[in-house]
Order: C-alpha cells, then structure tokens, then sequence
C-alpha cells in the first residue's frame, strides 16, 4: 500500500494538493525502504531507456544503412548481367564507394551505441550504490533488494550471465509465495524464466504447494482437461531486437494466449492466437526499450518462453 501510493503521488505530483499528509507522507517515506526501493526502481528503467538525441542520431544511422544496402543491391543486380565493360568498371567502383560508406556508418552505430552502454553502466553503477544503502527492514523488502543486487551485479560484471550461486538463490525468492515474498518474488522468475523452467505457486490467496507438472491440469477454451506441459524450445522471434513489434511462430493446431513480460514481472501485452495463424505479429506500442520475456499459453497447456530485445520505436 505505501510503495503504490508513494509511486502514485511521485508520478502525479498534483495529487499531493488533494491532502495536507501526502507531502509529509512523501517526506517521511523517501528516507525509507518504500522510497528507496522505488527510486532503485526508477532508476533501472532511467538506465535502459536510450535519451532522445542518441536514440535520433542512431535511427537516421540505421535509415542511411539500409537505404545504402538497397543501392548494393542495385548495383549487384547490374554486375550480375551486365556485359558492358564500362558499365561493369563504374559498377564496381559504385559498389567500392558504397561498402567505404556502410563501414563509416558501421563504426558510427557503433560508437553511438558504445555511448548508450557507457552512460547505461554509469547509471546502474549509481543504481547497485544506492541499493546498497536499501534499510529493508521486511523479508519482501529484503527480496527485492536481493535480486536488484544480483541482476546489476551480473549485468555490470558478468556479461549477464548469472552464477549458480546468484541462480541458487533467485530460486530460492522464486518459491515463495507472492503475497508475502513480494514483488521481488515476480523480479525473480522474471529473471530464471530465460535460464530454467520452473512451475511457480501463482495462487497469492492461499500459496498452497503446486502439483508436479505431470500431473498438473488445467482447462482449455473448450473446458477440457489437458496435462500442463512445460516446453524447453525457443520461440521463432524475428526481428528481434525488435523495434516497433515483432512476429512470433505460433504452434500449428494450437490457440492461446501469448503474454509479454518486462523485467520487473509486469504484464506489459497479453494477446490471444489462433491455430490458423502460423505467426503471429505483436506490436509494441511505444513500450519501453529493454529486455522482455515473451510468453506462448497453448491450449493444450504446453508454455513455451523466450527473451525479446525491444530497442525502441
């Protein structure tokens, strides 16, 4: 109840002239837990989201790329059957000019993007100091201090790859029950979802003991009975990165429903499919960049899960 209504009246700071207490409520809440952990979390976004100018200039790079590839592609066509030996000779010297330009274009992206990550790790360098300072005074607080401690640290550090350790113990935060572990427990499975298949307790009212996924069974569109199969392939996702959206090959004979998740285990898109599609296009709707978990519900209970890469629209 504090985090929410301490995010609400950050985000809407017109709000707080509706009670005299919310000011000193905000006051008192940000040299807490409540309002440190919520900074951290603000913090993380602010750190994956590309500034304007950067994101600008690395668009019309990515304009100027194609629209070079589509004249080597031009000129490609004309080498191929041309016979003319004057033709051939400026042809070549065409395509000589155009693959200096995508190499002068390709040492710039990347050193955009090498000024996105520098200033992405100089965040996140501030963001796992202030989560140091976290008072968690409650398990939940506790949980998702923890997991913040373990995703900076493996993406500062490890090249985003977890130890057994830090997997070891996200998996321990993963199990408990969401209505007492807290929001850390949803950050947690969030983060194993790309790196092991688990079933979680989802039932946040009573946190009863799940059943083996063998014997597990849920109800269909058709309120059939059908074993809950969990599936270790990857989903055919392309583009991905992905900007604008992003298609996914959905299971032949097969509805359901496919889900989007970010980061912080936030449903961002839940969308159904139908048997008869084959792929199935999602589009991303200005959502925020970074890394999301794209989720596939068959009707016949198998799950299929994999990363999605948004690189902003």
């Amino acid at each position: 109840g504090k985090r929410y209504l301490y995010a609400k009246l950050t985000q809407n700071p017109d709000l707080q002239d509706d009670y005299q207490e919310f000011a000193s409520f905000l006051a008192f809440q940000a040299q807490t837990s409540v309002g440190q952990l919520f900074t951290v979390e603000q913090k993380i976004k602010e750190a994956l989201q590309i500034p304007m100018t950067l994101e600008t200039k690395l668009d019309i790079v990515k304009t100027n790329i194609n629209q070079i590839n589509e004249l080597v592609i031009a000129v490609d066509s004309i080498l191929d059957v041309s016979s003319n030996a004057l033709e051939l000779t400026d042809a070549k010297q065409q395509k000589q000019s155009y693959a200096e330009q995508l190499y002068q274009l390709d040492s710039l992206y990347d050193k955009l993007h090498g000024e996105y990550v520098t200033g992405m790790h100089l965040i996140l360098q501030e963001v796992l100091t202030l989560n140091g300072l976290v008072t968690a005074t409650m398990g939940y607080e506790q949980n998702e201090k923890t997991v913040n401690d373990i995703t900076l640290n493996a993406t500062l550090f490890q090249n985003g790859i977890l130890t057994s350790d830090q997997i070891n113990t996200l998996v321990s935060i993963a199990e408990e029950c969401p209505k007492t572990g807290g929001h850390g427990v949803y950050r947690a499975r969030g983060v194993l979802s790309d790196c092991q298949i688990e079933i979680w307790n989802d039932n946040s009212a009573t946190c009863f003991p799940m059943p083996e996924p063998g014997e597990e069974k849920i109800l269909n569109n058709n309120i059939a009975e059908q074993p809950n199969k969990y599936s270790t392939d990857k989903l055919l996702i392309f583009p991905n990165p992905a900007v604008d959206g992003f298609s996914v090959r959905v299971p032949p004979n097969n509805s359901g429903v496919l889900t989007l998740v970010d980061g912080l285990g936030k449903i961002q898109i839940s969308t159904r499919f139908s048997e008869e599609e084959g792929f199935h296009y999602v589009e991303l709707d200005n959502l925020p960049q970074g890394i999301y978990f794209c989720t596939i519900h068959q009707s016949n209970g198998e799950v299929q899960i994999s990363k999605v890469f948004v690189v902003g629209n």
